[in-house]
């Protein structure tokens, strides 16, 4: 199919709940599927978890396509975070600075700014970083 990327209105929209089912979702997703060295092979970017929730468990390599899902979902977030939502973003934030580590080989890997862009995201705009503990 093809790429549906988010509406930031329709996500925003979404219920805590909802959006937190999703956000659960995605990051068990990409942190039970994604391989360790995955170098970004031939997988569906297009899957959208809201559009195709059964192809949003396909694949597991953290493509653009996901990284700009991830970073809508983020930002339909309410502060205060729920202790569930804050663990939920530390678990990203440890699958991302892994990938960072081990699966990129090059500063011009395009991977590399959606990574940086969502750790950044979750240690300063959710205080869930590395060194925010």
């Amino acid at each position: 199919g093809k790429a549906h990327p988010p509406l930031l209105s329709i996500v925003l929209s979404l219920g805590q709940p909802e959006l937190l089912r999703l956000l659960n979702r995605h990051i068990k997703w990409l942190c039970a599927n994604a391989l360790p060295n995955d170098r970004g092979g031939a997988e569906d970017s297009t899957a959208t978890p809201a559009s195709t929730p059964a192809s949003a468990l396909a694949g597991g390599s953290l493509s653009r396509a996901r990284a700009v899902w991830l970073y809508a979902l983020m930002a339909g977030l309410e502060k205060p975070l729920h202790r569930n939502t804050a663990a939920m973003l530390r678990q990203l934030g440890r699958h991302c600075a892994s990938l960072r580590a081990t699966s990129i080989v090059s500063a011009k890997d395009p991977r590399l700014a959606s990574l940086n862009v969502l750790l950044t995201l979750i240690e300063f705009a959710f205080g869930q970083g590395q060194q925010s503990r």
